[in-house]
């Protein structure tokens, strides 16, 4: 089960109000162990520290698909590296649109050179020096999966498609230390 920052915080707010059962801070009698509430605030003040935007952090939960490096961008962005078999990916999710016409000028990462653009239904296919990459288009932000063409296409969109929103726990072991 997946839950994420802002259910987090609703499941918080219910616990304080004994919504959930045993309040926060007591024994629950069938556990026989104190009961805490979800640590949302915790979690909302280190993810600060990351400098992306919650909604925007995407993973990779594959076997054999290792995440090596993370950064934020500008406006909330997220990027991370993964690498399975000594070939790295690049996983950037940003707060944009991208049309038809932007497409070119959008640089691929580590691709030098000019971009090539196709269509597709869910969003675009793109390739330019070296490299290529996949393009999906969600309600107000991309989620972009490349790597280099030596990658098969199937392989790039498997793994574009892979990329999920990150659940709280996954938050928790992403984010910088306590």
């Amino acid at each position: 089960m997946r839950t994420t920052l802002p259910g987090l915080l609703l499941l918080s707010a219910l616990a304080g109000c004994g919504g959930l059962g045993t309040p926060a801070g007591t024994v629950a009698p069938s556990r026989g162990h104190v009961t805490e509430p979800p640590a949302a605030l915790e979690l909302s003040t280190r993810m600060a520290r990351l400098g992306a935007a919650e909604d925007l952090i995407y993973l990779i939960d594959l076997e054999g698909v290792t995440r090596t490096a993370q950064t934020s961008l500008p406006e909330g962005g997220y990027q991370a590296v993964y690498t399975e078999g000594g070939i790295a990916f690049t996983l950037t999710v940003e707060r944009r649109d991208l049309t038809a016409d932007e497409c070119p000028s959008l640089p691929i990462p580590d691709a030098g050179g000019p971009v090539r653009c196709v269509p597709t239904t869910t969003g675009f296919y793109r390739r330019g020096g070296g490299r290529h990459e996949i393009v999906l288009s969600r309600d107000g932000f991309i989620v972009r999966l490349g790597g280099p063409r030596t990658v098969p296409r199937t392989r790039l969109r498997s793994l574009a498609f892979a990329a999920h929103h990150a659940s709280a726990e996954e938050f928790d072991a992403l984010l910088p230390p306590r």
